[in-house]
């Protein structure tokens, strides 16, 4: 605290800390087919396929909370949500 008795702003402090966090942020490499890697095009790609993968449509999992099983929707419900909205039915619903 003797920075602050001094008025000095430490920004030494804080410019270091800053450059610490930039370096342990950095992606200096990664494996590629069991090969190390620098090269930022390939690591851009690998992180662009592996996100592709992990975020596609695909359901591989029921969704539980403390072991409750969530009541699934039948194809009739989904094709009533699904369905194409006509303006008049939507006014009918709102003002009436």
């Amino acid at each position: 605290m003797r920075w602050l008795q001094k008025g000095d702003s430490n920004s030494n402090y804080f410019h270091s800390i800053i450059k610490w966090k930039r370096q342990s942020n950095a992606v200096n490499g990664h494996l590629v087919d069991g090969m190390g890697c620098g090269d930022p095009g390939i690591i851009k790609n690998q992180v662009k396929r592996y996100f592709e993968c992990r975020f596609r449509d695909e359901v591989s999992c029921q969704v539980k909370l403390d072991g409750m099983q969530f009541r699934h929707i039948t194809q009739q419900e989904n094709s009533e949500l699904i369905a194409n909205l006509f303006e008049d039915k939507v006014k009918e619903v709102v003002w009436n």
